[in-house]
């Protein structure tokens, strides 16, 4: 008994620093681009502060841990709820005041910038030679331009599709995943100042990513009940979001990977293999409208050595992950295709000399959030039979 639980205490914090480590990346932008600021940090300051923010979401996570482990699931399941809720009515009172935009205070164009290329696009222009209200060249893809569009001709403004991405999400989380679980990866958002500025501002860099990840986790997962009419949705939205940005693109190639060298039941093959093609052709799309793999979208501010190397950081991963997976055969599919992810995000390793784009690793790394889901479960069961067995004796 003592080694179970000294067992799920080292797990546990594995998970945590993890978490952390996430945390940390998805707020790495906003912690080094400060609003007021006069001057961008150097390299050694933000170090200094990506690791100063590393020690208090660690500190933020495990209490989180300490918390949800030891909570019934009914009590669990009225927090959870609750957390979404209040996303929803937090985006309409601050996204009116704030994120729409009115006019040029800076608090963010990527709602626009969705908005923008909608117009265009279904107006037979191209939408890549817009620019926002701010002047800034537009940098989504076509699958974040399609999901957003019925806000953007419903309302006027694609930002208002977040609050109905999170209704839905919010579902999904309650009513298909471990009450415990969804409670703990649901914290970690509405904890995180990178999600939650973009998320009420109405911008797509994370919220997207994780619709894609949370799809992947759906199809891989055999033990997961879901009916044909949700496969074929989780299959096309899932497609879109993954090609919702460039570097998401990235994570689609791995998880075609990992479909070659493991098994699933026919249906299953063919929702994966139909959403990779999905997201394949509106990348692919994108790509020919914005004039080829070196425009904005694709390079963004990135140094063309900096390219370089991660494109071939990245061959040498893949190939190391295609011979991980066909070693690991043993473990489960979410928990192989999930804990391979943190690899890909070496691939941007280069980064590390611009701090500042750090926050583009967070589509790689979302998909920790699969295995976080499968973790935590496990945990949570493991701790409850020690608990149950304790009492027994």
């Amino acid at each position: 008994m003592l080694t179970r639980l000294a067992h799920w205490s080292k797990t546990g914090r594995a998970v945590v620093v993890a978490c952390a480590t996430i945390s940390t990346l998805c707020a790495s932008q906003r912690l080094l681009n400060r609003p007021g600021a006069s001057s961008l940090p150097t390299l050694s300051q933000s170090w200094l502060i990506l690791l100063v923010a590393f020690f208090a979401y660690f500190v933020v996570i495990a209490l989180m841990w300490f918390v949800v482990i030891r909570l019934s699931d009914q009590a669990a399941q009225i927090i959870l709820i609750s957390l979404f809720v209040v996303l929803i009515v937090g985006f309409f009172v601050i996204y009116p005041h704030f994120g729409l935009p009115a006019n040029s205070s800076g608090y963010g164009d990527r709602d626009d910038a969705l908005t923008l290329m909608g117009k265009a696009l279904f107006s037979g222009h191209n939408p890549y030679q817009v620019q926002t209200y701010l002047g800034d060249r537009v940098s989504p893809l076509l699958g974040a331009v399609i999901l957003s569009a019925p806000a953007t001709f419903l309302v006027g403004s694609a930002g208002w599709m977040n609050p109905v991405i999170v209704a839905a999400l919010g579902w999904f989380v309650v009513r298909k995943l471990p009450t415990p679980a969804g409670l703990f990866i649901t914290l970690l958002l509405v904890t995180n100042v990178g999600f939650i500025e973009d998320y009420l501002l109405g911008g797509d860099v994370y919220l997207y990513p994780l619709v894609f990840a949370l799809a992947c986790f759906a199809l891989f997962s055999r033990s997961m009940t879901i009916s044909k009419v949700l496969i074929v949705a989780l299959v096309v939205i899932g497609g879109l979001a993954a090609a919702s940005r460039a570097n998401t693109l990235v994570v689609v190639l791995a998880v075609v990977l990992f479909l070659l060298v493991s098994g699933f039941t026919s249906q299953r093959r063919w929702a994966i293999i139909s959403m990779g093609v999905i997201s394949v052709f509106a990348g692919l799309a994108s790509m020919k409208l914005a004039g080829g793999l070196s425009s904005w979208p694709f390079a963004g501010d990135v140094e063309p050595r900096l390219r370089i190397a991660s494109a071939v950081i990245l061959a040498f991963l893949f190939l190391g992950l295609a011979y991980r997976w066909r070693q690991g055969s043993e473990a489960g599919d979410v928990q192989r295709l999930s804990r391979t992810i943190p690899w890909l995000a070496l691939s941007v390793a280069p980064f590390l000399l611009h701090p500042l784009a750090l926050f583009r690793v967070w589509p790689p790394v979302v998909f920790l959030i699969p295995t976080g889901l499968v973790v935590v479960t496990a945990l949570i069961e493991q701790r409850r039979s020690a608990m149950a067995s304790l009492v027994v004796n």
